[in-house]
């Protein structure tokens, strides 16, 4: 497991070594890579499209939304390693809808707890056999007038974690799963086709701040992607 303190023995005696625990599991990470949070602005070229309170009025604007390619996995040790690079095929993955929850798309069993948690109470611990892991990738292709602008990606309110990767390059890790995330991957991504992939991860440690009457369930239920005129937005 990530998470735990492993020693092996040798003729010379026992050699303690440390295995950093995952994102996931150390309370004092909770986003890599993120800009600031702010409050959300859309950008469009004419006053009709500001009135219209629809960014995707906006040529500066590009949704994310759609079927993208989604592998379910039991636990973290048995996700897909490597799936970001743009050569791994995922050509025999299904697909799944983004915006949408894992759990209505029979990815995964809903859970709903009146109190307490889903798995056993060991803080900043969760239990790798119940935290089940998707995998998500789709190609995106930036229309040429993007080129020179500031490119910014939005994940909406995904949880419990995910790491973000674009065209193999890993840009950052979020665990607050009821806020969205913001990302400058200006430098990563090009005019025409790029590889966006999202790791999410079902639990985290952030988890046990959700003792609360609810339904657990996860999933990407906002990933839009936009520019403004003076940036290069995806929120």
């Amino acid at each position: 497991m990530l998470a735990m303190l492993m020693s092996t023995s040798a003729a010379t005696g026992a050699i303690a070594q440390t295995i950093a625990p995952a994102e996931w599991e150390r309370p004092e990470v909770i986003r890599i890579g993120a800009e600031p949070m702010h409050a959300t602005f859309d950008g469009f070229e004419t006053r009709a499209g500001a009135l219209s309170e629809d960014a995707k009025r906006s040529r500066y604007h590009l949704s994310l939304d759609g079927r993208w390619r989604f592998q379910h996995s039991p636990s973290p040790e048995a996700r897909p390693i490597g799936f970001e690079r743009p050569d791994y095929d995922v050509s025999r993955w299904g697909t799944i809808a983004v915006p949408g929850i894992l759990q209505a798309e029979g990815q995964g069993t809903p859970v709903f707890i009146g109190g307490g948690y889903p798995f056993p109470k060991n803080q900043p611990w969760i239990d790798h056999k119940l935290n089940e892991v998707g995998s998500y990738r789709r190609e995106v292709t930036i229309p040429a007038h993007f080129a020179g602008r500031r490119l910014l990606l939005t994940v909406g309110a995904a949880g419990a974690a995910y790491h973000l990767w674009v065209n193999g390059e890993r840009i950052g890790y979020s665990e607050d799963s009821k806020l969205p995330a913001e990302f400058d991957v200006t430098r990563a991504m090009h005019a025409g086709t790029n590889t966006v992939a999202i790791e999410l991860y079902r639990y985290a440690d952030g988890s046990y701040l959700e003792d609360q009457d609810f339904w657990r369930v996860n999933g990407c239920p906002l990933y839009p992607y936009d520019a403004d005129e003076e940036e290069e937005r995806y929120n």
